[in-house]
């Protein structure tokens, strides 16, 4: 339902949770089953809504024998690194936080003192620039 194991294990994770902290609102705690199963699949739906948009890292990299030099993957590199200094410097840190220090929606909203909608819209506005300027450049 999630599309992979990683994500299937994050979604029981949350299920736990979530379970655990709304543990008195269970009807039939000697049969908690069923509440269990509802929590659980709410969770993965969850997962997968949030994942649908998301690139799988080991489809989108060239296989293993494709021959790329090291210095074509320091090029793309770079011009990946010049696309993201075009970005201003809270959109600059935003995205260093939220991709390469994994931090969720929720932290920088906490981070940055906004709202975490306001953090989805900055971030999906910094990749649609970047991305304008890599079809640009290419």
């Amino acid at each position: 339902m999630v599309g992979s194991p990683d994500a299937a294990d994050d979604a029981a994770q949350e299920a736990i949770v979530r379970a655990w902290r709304h543990r008195a609102s269970c009807r039939q705690p000697d049969r908690p089953h069923g509440w269990l199963r509802q929590i659980a699949h709410n969770e993965a739906v969850r997962v997968a809504v949030r994942r649908r948009n998301e690139v799988c890292l080991d489809d989108a990299l060239p296989p293993a024998t494709a021959s790329i030099s090291v210095t074509e993957d320091l090029d793309n590199r770079l011009f990946v690194h010049g696309a993201l200094k075009t970005l201003s410097d809270s959109d600059q840190e935003l995205v260093q936080l939220r991709y390469y220090e994994d931090l969720t929606c929720a932290k920088l909203a906490d981070h940055f003192g906004l709202s975490e909608a306001t953090v989805k819209v900055r971030l999906h506005r910094a990749r649609r620039r970047v991305k304008q300027i890599l079809e640009a450049e290419t």
